[in-house]
């Protein structure tokens, strides 16, 4: 939607949706990020100087995060990389990106976006 996207890199992670979910009434959606591989670097490249990636999870308003990881153009999450979002009436799309952290201004390394109900209810 609006302009083209960057593809996004290679990437592991799950989702449910508990609850039924259907004609108001709300639902939880569960993600887990586990990690990236061939991220694209955006950084010097001098002295091993190459991207820090983190993630940014949105649902309708709702925004998560994970920690960043310094110089890693293959990271993986094992800590504050599971969120939960509420879901609500028209909350129908969760939406992925991969970030590079710099001191300035972030950089996007790619992005997606899925509709929930792809996903399957009430498993990991």
């Amino acid at each position: 939607r609006g302009g083209p996207q960057a593809p996004l890199p290679s990437m592991r992670g799950s989702g449910v949706v508990d609850g039924t979910s259907v004609c108001g009434i709300e639902s939880t959606l569960h993600v887990r990020i586990l990690a990236a591989r061939g991220l694209k670097n955006l950084d010097t490249g001098v002295f091993g100087d190459v991207s820090d990636p983190y993630v940014v999870v949105r649902v309708g308003n709702a925004e998560e995060r994970t920690p960043t990881i310094d110089n890693d153009l293959n990271p993986e999450w094992t800590e504050e990389n599971a969120f939960e979002f509420e879901l609500a009436d028209g909350e129908h799309e969760l939406h992925i990106e991969v970030m590079n952290a710099n001191f300035i201004r972030d950089d996007s390394l790619g992005k997606a976006s899925a509709l929930v109900w792809d996903f399957p209810l009430g498993s990991w």
